[in-house]
């Protein structure tokens, strides 16, 4: 295993997190301010159902800033309908208004995410799409794939697929939809950065963090070995770590 003092500095905030049980700030609190604004998008088409919720993993994949003013949310047809009719709406972040819609056909997961130059990269049938602010679609097209993964910076795409014998990820940069070339085999990734991996496991009742870039990698060992749910601090504090050791 290799350390090197700035990987140690920041996983030290990562452990701080997973040892120790951080009460929410919002926990127990009446809620007494008025959000700024509400929209409810069935009104204009979403097909959300109030008793049918998608899980956490979708549905923090159908939503995305793209920017400080634009605010994309998509709904789908369901996970047993294929292909999977996608609606998604821009909505100005001042206002709540509904600025842009658009329509697609996605046979795998209906996701998107967005980019560092402010566009969506989205799933449809014809694999990964870009679409521009108001939800425009663009020429860039990187077919038959579906990435489940965007780096906190927006830059990077990552996906899945399988070689005899191995699971590959890979990278897409998100603003292009091309393959940087990063390949790495046979692991799962909890967060992605730089042509990087972040995973967990637990040996012996202890944490370990792994850090994966396909051509070297690089341990870190936890002492508390507590159990950390795959939340968006815990991405960026990985991103972050990682970016650290590179």
């Amino acid at each position: 295993m290799r350390k090197c003092p700035r990987l140690l500095a920041s996983l030290l905030a990562w452990t701080l997190v997973s040892c120790c049980h951080i009460p929410s700030t919002t926990s127990g609190l009446a809620i007494t301010e008025k959000p700024l604004w509400a929209t409810d998008l069935r009104t204009v088409g979403f097909a959300g159902e109030e008793w049918h919720t998608p899980a956490e993993f979708e549905a923090v994949r159908q939503i995305a800033f793209g920017s400080n003013d634009e605010l994309v949310v998509a709904s789908d047809s369901g996970p047993f309908t294929k292909p999977n009719h996608v609606h998604a709406f821009a909505l100005n972040t001042r206002e709540g208004k509904v600025v842009a819609k658009a329509e697609w056909e996605s046979n795998s997961w209906p996701f998107l995410f967005a980019t560092s130059k402010g566009e969506y990269a989205v799933v449809t049938t014809e694999g990964m799409e870009l679409f521009a602010s108001g939800l425009q679609k663009t020429e860039a097209l990187f077919p038959d794939a579906a990435a489940d993964k965007a780096s906190p910076d927006g830059r990077y795409l990552a996906l899945s697929r399988t070689i005899p014998g191995h699971g590959v990820i890979y990278f897409l940069d998100a603003t292009t939809l091309k393959p940087t070339g990063t390949e790495i085999r046979d692991t799962y990734a909890w967060s992605v950065g730089d042509n990087i991996i972040a995973a967990t496991a637990t040996r012996s009742g202890k944490t370990i963090v792994e850090f994966d870039d396909g051509r070297r990698s690089a341990e870190y060992q936890s002492e508390c070995g507590a159990y950390v749910r795959n939340s968006l601090p815990r991405t960026w504090l990985l991103f972050s770590a990682a970016t650290a050791w590179r």
